[in-house]
């Protein structure tokens, strides 16, 4: 608990400091808010699997951490705010098949099938999209079977997950984002961070003078336009 704990703690400081810094860098709140949680994902999950006795147990509790709140919602968007929101007659828009299709694709996490029969917040081609946060969902599966994978050929060492985040930097370079596939390679810096911190958890690791290493590191990341990829290296210890 005390781990987990630190964890949610730096990953708090982390937001902050990226939320000071986006009048510098054009990163919107919500995406910042998806890099720290997946920071934290990074942390929480390495010390469930090391903790967990059996890999399937492990990957049954990824599972219930997914798809009952998953489902829950998805019931909230389509029997509640769906027929609040669409334009059409409740009779038709509940007749119609578009609707149990967004429910039956997304419980599996085909979140690309995004829209309701009806259903559009505000003009313009996004304003149609119901639960727009859901495209991490696939992208946090992949990465929790890349650490169960991982974990099951023994292969969650530090130099393995260094390898990791340099991976996950160059997919930021690079921009990757945009398929669900690519999407998840842009997250991994920011969950192999994660990783990388609960593999050298201890009292040497999380002290001040690191701190204030990684706050130098991410304030010169600024000027040289390099906050986001600089942020898996110093935010995720912020």
């Amino acid at each position: 608990m005390r781990s987990a704990r630190r964890a949610l703690s730096l990953g708090t400081a982390g937001s902050a400091a990226l939320g000071a810094a986006q009048q510098f860098r054009p990163v919107a709140a919500g995406g910042a808010g998806v890099f720290v949680f997946f920071t934290i994902s990074g942390y929480l999950i390495s010390q469930s699997f090391e903790t967990t006795p059996s890999p399937l147990v492990f990957l049954a509790k990824r599972a219930l951490r997914i798809f009952p709140g998953l489902l829950g919602c998805l019931l909230v968007c389509v029997f509640a705010i769906g027929p609040l929101v669409t334009t059409l007659p409740l009779g038709e828009y509940l007749a119609s098949p578009e609707t149990y299709r967004f429910l039956l694709h997304n419980v599996v996490l085909d979140v690309d099938y995004n829209r309701l029969p009806g259903v559009v917040f505000w003009p313009g081609n996004i304003g149609g999209i119901v639960n727009g946060p859901l495209w991490s969902l696939p992208c946090e599966a992949l990465l929790y079977l890349m650490l169960f994978g991982l974990g099951v050929c023994r292969l969650l060492s530090l130099p393995v997950i260094l390898l990791l985040l340099s991976a996950g930097i160059a997919c930021l370079w690079l921009d990757t984002a945009g398929t669900t596939f690519g999407s998840a390679l842009w997250l991994l810096g920011f969950f192999a961070a994660g990783m990388v911190l609960y593999r050298l958890r201890g009292p040497r690791t999380f002290a001040w003078y690191w701190a204030v290493l990684a706050l130098i590191g991410l304030a010169l990341s600024i000027p040289a336009r390099l906050f986001l990829v600089g942020f898996p290296l110093f935010g995720s210890y912020l």
